[in-house]
């Protein structure tokens, strides 16, 4: 390993994972702005949060390439053989050829980026659950306005009756 070989890859690959670090933390400013509009039923709300998420999720997209670039620079660097197949070098088999004060730095800016990846991860997670309730709503909400007096009329699994009448979205008046 010569240290001057790995010294800008390395230098680059700190600062990659600390840009992508606050991407982290914009994307979760977006996802919670998401999260208080659903809260609100703020439908304009949660489509501005969600382009926003997209914006910021292309950004992390096109860094995210850069740092693939750069790890494969810093293997390269440090004579590291990839194998065959192509496979990306990971952090972990990285940092082992790494000296111990270069493991040091890259490992801090690793786990500070891992830590806001698992917070984007839960706050997503929420939004997910969110997402299929009000899915399942709709759903419920449509079923009941497609029933007609001439359907058999059964329990639902919640043990309630279906309400009866028209058709609601073929209701004219």
């Amino acid at each position: 390993m010569t240290p001057a070989r790995t010294a800008g890859p390395l230098r680059q690959l700190i600062a990659h994972l600390a840009e992508l670090s606050s991407f982290q933390d914009e994307m979760l400013a977006a996802i919670e702005q998401k999260q208080a509009a659903m809260r609100r039923a703020d439908v304009d709300g949660m489509l501005a949060a969600s382009r926003l998420e997209a914006i910021v999720a292309s950004k992390v997209t096109a860094l995210d390439a850069n740092r693939r670039a750069i790890v494969g620079e810093l293997a390269a660097a440090l004579d590291m053989d990839r194998g065959g197949d192509g496979r990306q070098v990971t952090l972990r088999v990285l940092m082992a050829a790494l000296s111990a004060e270069q493991c040091t730095a890259l490992r801090a800016g690793a786990e500070a980026l891992r830590v806001k990846m698992l917070k984007v991860a839960e706050a997503n997670r929420v939004v997910e659950l969110v997402s299929r309730e009000i899915l399942e709503h709709f759903r419920t909400l449509f079923a009941a306005m497609m029933r007609d007096d001439t359907e058999r009329q059964t329990y639902s699994e919640r043990g309630r009756m279906p309400p009866r009448g028209p058709r609601m979205l073929d209701a004219r008046g």
